[in-house]
C-alpha cells in the first residue's frame, strides 16, 4: 500500500490526515484530533511504515502535539523498527480507554522507549503507566508501558493527577534505568513510592514540584533538583538531602517551605558543584548563606535572590568576590542592595547577559548603570521594572550601551516621551526584540511611533495600562518597505484613551502580527477594529475583552480574512450576535478557543455552528442568553466540558490574580508616594532645623560679638 493510497484511504473515511515528505530519509505524518480518529487508522500507518523501514534506531520520535498531532520519523537514515521516544505533552483530551489501546502489547512497535512525556494528560492512570507486580498478574492490562520498555531513560508525568505510588513501585522494579523523572504536581503519591524509586534509580534530574516527599539517603547522584513550592518539608529532610548531593549542578528551591540558614549552609559545604541557584522569595535567606554560598560554589553561572528582602550589600560583594562566571543574576525587590552592592557585581563578573532588577527603587541609578555598560557589555537582557530612579541620564547610558540587547523591561517607570525617542535610537536597535514599557503613564502617542518606526527588529512591544496613549500624527513611512517584518505581538490593554487614529497608525508597520492585544481599550470602535484583518491578516491571537463599540462588522471582517486564527476573546462585546460568530466558527478552520463571555445577544444558533468545529476545545458563554443547562448539556455531548470548566475556572482565578496584581502595584505605589512624601517632609523637616541651627548660631555669635563690644565699651569709659 503506497502512502498516496493511505492519504486517499484517509480522506476517504473524513479523517484529517496529511503526509510530507520533504526529503527520502524523512516522512512527517500530521494528524488533528488524534483521539478522534478511528483506532485502527495510527496502527495502519504505523504497521506501513515499519514495513517500509522508516523508523531510525536512535532518533524515531512519535509525537502528538495539543493543536496538531504529529508523528515525526525523522532522520531516518538507518534501518530500525522501534519507536524510541513518545510525546504526547498536554493532549488534555486522550482518555484512558485510548491510552490502553496506545500503549496495548499488541503494538510491537513500542517495545524499545526510552522517552515518554505526558505531561498534563489527564487520561494517564496505573492501569495506562504499569502497576507494581504484587498488586496485578502478569497479563493485566496495566502491566503496559513500564513492564514493556526496561530500557527507559526519561518520564514526565507532571500533572497527572490521577497516579499513585503503585506506578512508582513499578517504575523501581522494571525502569532502574529511569535518570530523568518529573512527577510533579501528583497529590496521590507519598513518600514510600518516591524513596523506592530514589533507591533503586540513579537519578540525575528530579522535579517534585508541589509534592511533599522524604528526599534524604539517595541523592548522590543527582544533578538536578526541582523542589519549587515544596510545602510543608521539615528542614532536617532537606539538610540530609543536600548533604550527599555533592554533584548537584542545578537547585530549585523558590517558594519551598522550611529553607533556612542551616539547608543553604548545606549546600554550600557540599554542592561546590552548583551552576544554578534559584531560592526566591525566601523569607529565611540572609547575608551569612549567601556569603557562605558564594565563597563555595565558585562555578556559580545563575543566581536567583528574587524577593529575599534581608539580603544586603553584604552579598553581593561576596557573590562579586567568589562567583566571576556569573552570567545571571535575578535580584527582584530586594530593597536593601543599594546601588554600591550591585556596582561591586558589576565590576568583578563581566559575563553577565541577564539582569533582573524589578522593584530595586533606590538601588538603580545612573552611577550604577555607568559601572554596568563599563564592565558588562554583553547584557542581553535587562529588567528595570518599578525602578523609579531611572532618568535621562539613564536612559542615555541605557541606549549608548549593551550592543548585543534582545529584551528591555522599562515598566512602571517615570521615563517620558523624550526618553523612549533617544532609547529608540539606542546601540541596539537592530537587535532588540522586545520592549516592555507597561505601566508607564506618563506616555504618549509619539511613543509608540518612536518604537515601531525606528527599532529594526523588534518582535513585541508592551504598552498595556499606558493610559496617556491616545492620538499621533501620521506615522513617517519607514525607509524599507514592509514595514516591521519582524513584528509580532502587540500589547495595548488597558489603553483606555487610544483612539481608533491612534490604532491604525500603529498597524501599519506591523503586517506579519501573530498576537493584538487590546482587552479594555473601550474607545476603539468599527472604524479601526474591522481593519485589523486586512492590515494583519495573519493574527492568531486577537483579543478584544471589553471593547463594548464592535458590532458584527468587526467579527465578520476577521472571519473572512484571519483564517490562521486560533484564539478570539470578546468577552462583554454585547453588540455582536450569533450571524457573525456562527461565520467566525466556518471560516477560522484552526480556532481552538472561542471566548464569548458576556456577550448578551448570543443563544444556541452559535453554539451549533461549534459543533462542526474539529479544532475548537474552549468555548466559553458564560453570561449569554443561552440557558446553563444546555451549555452543559451541549459541552457532554461534544467533551468539552471539562475544558470549558477548567477554562472558567482558570479565567476566574487569572482574574482573580491580576485584580490582586493591581491592588497590590496601587497599594506599593502608593506606598512609595507615602515614602517619598515622608522622606521629603524629613528633608524640609531638616532642613528647617539646620536654618533654625543656623539663625540660632548666628543670633549667639552676635550676641556675643555685641557682649564683647559692651564689655570692651565698659573698660573704655572706666578708663
Amino acid at each position: 500500500m503506497s502512502i498516496q493510497a493511505l492519504h486517499a484511504a484517509a480522506l476517504t473515511r473524513g479523517d484529517a490526515f496529511r503526509v510530507y515528505i520533504p526529503q527520502l530519509n524523512r516522512i512527517i505524518i500530521k494528524f488533528t484530533r488524534f483521539h478522534q480518529l478511528p483506532e485502527s487508522l495510527l496502527q495502519n500507518v504505523l504497521d506501513y511504515s515499519i514495513s517500509r523501514h522508516l523508523f531510525s534506531d536512535e532518533l524515531s520520535e512519535l509525537f502528538l502535539h495539543e493543536y496538531i498531532e504529529e508523528i515525526d520519523f525523522s532522520r531516518a537514515n538507518s534501518i530500525g523498527r522501534y519507536v524510541q521516544s513518545i510525546n504526547l505533552d498536554r493532549c488534555y483530551a486522550l482518555t484512558e480507554a485510548e491510552l490502553l489501546h496506545f500503549f496495548s502489547p499488541d503494538h510491537l512497535w513500542l517495545k524499545q522507549l526510552k522517552k515518554v512525556n505526558l505531561t498534563s494528560v489527564h487520561g494517564v492512570t496505573d492501569e495506562v503507566i504499569g502497576e507494581n507486580s504484587s498488586h496485578v498478574s502478569m497479563h493485566s492490562p496495566s502491566t503496559r508501558m513500564l513492564r514493556q520498555n526496561p530500557e527507559l531513560r526519561e518520564l514526565s508525568v507532571f500533572g497527572c493527577s490521577k497516579l499513585t505510588d503503585r506506578f512508582l513501585l513499578e517504575i523501581s522494579e522494571s525502569c532502574t534505568n529511569v535518570n530523568i523523572l518529573s512527577v510533579a504536581r501528583l497529590p496521590l503519591i507519598t513518600d514510600d513510592g518516591l524513596t523506592s524509586v530514589i533507591r533503586s534509580c540513579h537519578l540525575t534530574e528530579l522535579n517534585l514540584g508541589r509534592s511533599l516527599r522524604e528526599l534524604a539517603g539517595r541523592s548522590g547522584d543527582l544533578r538536578y533538583i526541582d523542589l519549587t513550592q515544596l510545602n510543608a518539608v521539615d528542614t532536617a529532610s532537606l539538610v540530609q538531602l543536600f548533604s550527599s548531593a555533592e554533584n548537584l549542578e542545578t537547585c530549585y528551591l523558590s517558594c519551598t517551605s522550611n529553607v533556612d540558614r542551616e539547608v543553604l549552609t548545606s549546600i554550600a559545604n557540599t554542592c561546590h558543584e552548583m551552576k544554578k541557584l534559584y531560592v526566591s522569595r525566601q523569607d529565611f535567606v540572609i547575608d551569612e548563606s549567601v556569603v557562605s554560598i558564594a565563597q563555595n560554589c565558585p562555578q556559580l553561572e545563575i543566581l536567583n535572590l528574587s524577593r529575599c528582602s534581608k539580603v544586603t550589600d553584604e552579598s553581593m560583594t561576596a557573590v562579586a568576590d567568589g562567583c566571576p562566571s556569573l552570567n545571571t543574576l535575578y535580584m527582584s525587590l530586594c530593597s536593601l542592595v543599594t546601588n554600591n552592592g550591585l556596582s561591586d557585581v558589576f565590576e568583578k563578573c563581566s559575563n553577565l547577559t541577564i539582569l533582573e532588577l524589578n522593584g530595586c527603587r533606590e538601588s538603580v541609578n545612573a552611577s550604577s548603570l555607568s559601572v554596568l555598560a563599563r564592565c558588562c557589555p554583553k547584557i542581553q537582557l535587562l529588567d528595570l521594572t518599578g525602578c523609579l530612579n531611572v532618568d535621562a541620564e539613564c536612559i542615555s547610558i541605557i541606549s549608548s550601551s549593551f550592543p548585543f540587547m534582545v529584551h528591555l523591561a522599562l515598566a512602571d517607570t517615570n521615563i517620558e516621551d523624550s526618553d523612549v525617542e533617544v532609547l529608540s535610537k539606542g546601540i541596539w536597535k537592530r537587535t532588540l526584540d522586545t520592549i516592555v514599557l507597561s505601566g508607564c503613564t506618563n506616555l504618549r502617542g509619539d511613543s509608540v511611533a518612536s518604537i515601531l518606526q525606528n527599532l529594526e527588529q523588534l518582535g513585541r512591544a508592551y504598552f498595556s495600562h499606558c493610559v496617556c496613549i491616545h492620538n499621533v500624527e501620521k506615522m513617517q513611512q519607514r525607509e524599507r518597505r514592509g514595514g516591521l517584518r519582524t513584528m509580532e505581538g502587540l500589547f495595548f490593554s488597558r489603553c483606555i484613551n487610544m483612539s481608533d487614529h491612534m490604532l491604525l497608525e500603529s498597524l501599519k508597520e506591523c503586517s506579519n502580527l501573530t498576537t493584538l492585544v487590546l482587552s479594555e481599550c473601550n474607545r476603539l470602535t468599527d472604524a479601526s477594529t474591522s481593519l485589523i484583518p486586512t492590515m494583519c491578516p495573519h493574527l492568531q491571537l486577537l483579543d478584544l475583552a471589553f471593547v463594548d463599540s464592535i458590532t458584527d462588522a468587526t467579527i465578520e471582517a476577521i472571519a473572512k480574512k484571519c483564517n490562521k486564527l486560533t484564539t478570539f476573546t470578546a468577552t462583554n462585546c454585547v453588540l455582536i450576535t450569533d450571524a457573525s460568530v456562527s461565520l467566525l466558527i466556518q471560516n477560522c478552520k484552526m480556532l481552538s478557543s472561542l471566548i464569548l463571555s458576556g456577550c448578551e445577544r448570543i443563544t444556541m444558533e452559535s453554539v451549533k455552528h461549534a459543533r462542526a468545529s474539529h479544532r475548537l476545545e474552549v468555548l466559553s458563554v458564560t453570561g449569554t442568553a443561552i440557558p446553563k443547562e444546555k451549555a452543559k448539556s451541549f459541552a457532554t455531548e461534544n467533551g468539552m466540558n471539562s475544558q470549558i470548566e477548567s477554562y472558567n475556572n482558570e479565567m476566574k482565578q487569572a482574574r482573580k490574580q491580576q485584580m490582586e496584581e493591581q491592588k497590590r502595584l496601587l497599594e506599593e505605589r502608593r506606598q512609595r508616594r507615602q515614602e517619598q512624601q515622608r522622606l521629603e517632609q524629613q528633608q524640609r523637616q531638616e532642613r528647617q532645623r539646620q536654618e533654625q541651627e543656623r539663625q540660632e548660631e548666628e543670633e549667639r555669635q552676635r550676641q556675643e560679638e555685641e557682649g564683647k563690644r559692651e564689655e570692651s565699651d565698659g573698660k573704655n569709659e572706666e578708663e
